[in-house]
């Protein structure tokens, strides 16, 4: 609750977020215009160059969540930030700011925020979400070169062993993990390890960052090593690492198609969406000039 106190107290007004708040409150001053005058705001509060604040916009402006012992702290605050910016706002409406240029500002927001707002509720009945791993395919191999890795990916098994847990099995662990050829086709007993003593493990067929494996082992080891030694059994003082490299794509390298499905299918879908709600637009506008509802007139 400090901290909120703090916030409006020492509030330091920028020059962006000056004019921004001088828009709004331009904005808002429009609107107020058609508030109904017989409505009761209570008693003034603040008056700041003619302009008032009530004690019923005050209270619209607490936070809903304020202990009374802090309302008055809350209110002080409200009070002050409303009267510096009505100080900045006056200054600005008598010398800095042409009037006209804000307006079309205000009204090109508003319009902006009309037509997005229109956008979102048409593309909530777009419905065909659809994205088959053929059409997957066919994205990736129409943009050759567009996916070049920025850092090394590795696909990986890797389990962790609290020591104290395998120590006297350990040469058991180790035959079993050497001799598995996948994740698919695991020993039973492999399993029975993993599941009963094993701290962390990796079993899919996920691409990983390098620096994201590099992470999970108790020491930096060098990609070329990761290369050439296919199976590393690393320790620290508390655990035993496995890992077993399956496939490394470098730096510079493209994809693998595999890495990019989430963005792949991400963006045929965004594509489609957008294409679809070009159409919209388009039928719209032809059936608004179908029913004579544009004119365009001779310059």
């Amino acid at each position: 609750m400090r901290t909120f106190f703090s916030l409006l107290l020492n509030l330091n007004f920028s020059f962006g977020f000056c004019f921004v708040a001088i828009i709004l409150l331009i904005s808002l001053s429009c609107s107020d215009k058609m508030v109904d005058p017989d409505v009761d705001k209570g008693d003034v509060i603040a008056e700041v160059f003619g302009e008032k604040l009530f004690s019923e916009e005050l209270k619209d402006m607490m936070p809903d969540n304020a202990k009374s012992d802090d309302s008055t702290l809350i209110a002080n605050a409200l009070v002050d930030r409303w009267t510096r910016k009505q100080v900045l706002l006056y200054n600005g409406k008598k010398d800095a700011i042409d009037r006209e240029e804000i307006e079309r500002l205000v009204e090109d927001y508003r319009e902006s925020l009309i037509l997005h707002e229109y956008e979102e509720k048409l593309l909530q009945q777009f419905s065909d979400t659809t994205v088959t791993k053929e059409q997957v395919q066919t994205f990736f191999e129409e943009n050759p070169g567009q996916f070049k890795l920025k850092k090394p990916i590795a696909k990986f098994n890797l389990a962790v062993f609290p020591k104290n847990s395998i120590e006297d099995s350990y040469n058991e662990v180790k035959k079993l993990w050497d001799g598995m050829d996948d994740a698919v086709n695991m020993n039973i007993d492999l399993i029975k390890y993993l599941d009963l003593y094993a701290e962390d493990f990796i079993l899919d067929t996920s691409w990983y960052a390098i620096d994201e494996l590099q992470t999970a082992l108790p020491e930096n080891i060098n990609l070329s090593l990761l290369k050439k030694s296919h199976r590393l059994e690393l320790e620290d003082q508390e655990s035993y690492y496995f890992l077993k490299i399956i496939e490394i794509a470098e730096e510079t390298d493209d994809a693998p198609l595999s890495y990019i499905r989430n963005f792949a299918h991400k963006t045929i879908l965004q594509r489609r969406k957008m294409k679809w709600l070009e159409k919209i637009k388009e039928d719209l506008y032809q059936e608004a000039a179908s029913n004579n509802k544009i004119i365009k007139y001779e310059n």
